[in-house]
């Protein structure tokens, strides 16, 4: 599919509302559906959940001249943004708070890389991140190879992502206005947020990550 018709995004939308309502949340009638265009290739997707991996190890004390060296030793340095890059150009004592909790909700975008690559059966709304992420991917600190990412994914289709992408489009949403009422529950901002980050950007091949839109 290169380019979703009117008739399946609004039926993939319906799918979607449907899903938020039952589980307690609210729609918007008014919400646009989403018009892709196109789907990343796979290497796209093993590129940038690996060095994704790797940056967010800054948040774990690992050495910045160990992450960059990991990077350019696999060849997936090309896949950071160009703040990540200047992550790794400042050195830890120059990282802030600020930074540091944009590395957590980074986790949330790579799992969900890791769902559009097969890894996992599911990525449920509902639940944060599993403890057992930490043993599915490359750990840097111990020089661990790409090939835990490399060897295993193989990219969903193209109407897989776009069903979890319209979804999370809308829980972004509601959990937005949830937020501003200072209910959050079930309905994490932050988690949709990052999610629906990564499955836009691979539904988006004319972008870089930092300049898909992330409007509702």
């Amino acid at each position: 599919m290169d380019r979703v018709t009117v008739e399946y995004a609004l039926e993939v939308a319906a799918e979607s509302e449907a899903t938020i309502i039952s589980h307690g949340g609210s729609v918007l009638a008014s919400l646009p559906f989403l018009d892709r265009a196109g789907i990343r290739p796979e290497s796209d997707l093993i590129g940038r959940s690996l060095a994704l991996n790797a940056i967010i190890d800054l948040n774990f004390n690992v050495p910045d001249v160990v992450v960059r060296r990991w990077l350019e030793q696999h060849g997936v340095a090309t896949y950071l943004t160009d703040h990540e890059v200047s992550l790794l150009d400042r050195g830890p004592e120059r990282i802030n708070e600020q930074d540091r909790n944009n590395l957590a909700w980074s986790l949330d975008a790579l799992w969900a890389l890791m769902w559009a690559g097969n890894l996992f059966e599911h990525l449920d709304f509902t639940r944060p991140i599993p403890d057992e992420m930490y043993e599915m991917c490359p750990h840097v600190r111990d020089d661990d190879g790409p090939t835990k990412f490399a060897d295993r994914m193989a990219i969903r289709s193209f109407d897989e992502i776009y069903r979890s992408l319209d979804l999370h489009y809308r829980l972004h949403w509601y959990a937005f206005q949830n937020q501003l009422r200072d209910e959050r529950g079930t309905f994490d901002l932050s988690r949709f947020i990052e999610r629906r980050r990564a499955l836009e950007w691979l539904l988006s091949p004319g972008l870089t990550w930092g300049s898909v839109s992330m409007n509702t």
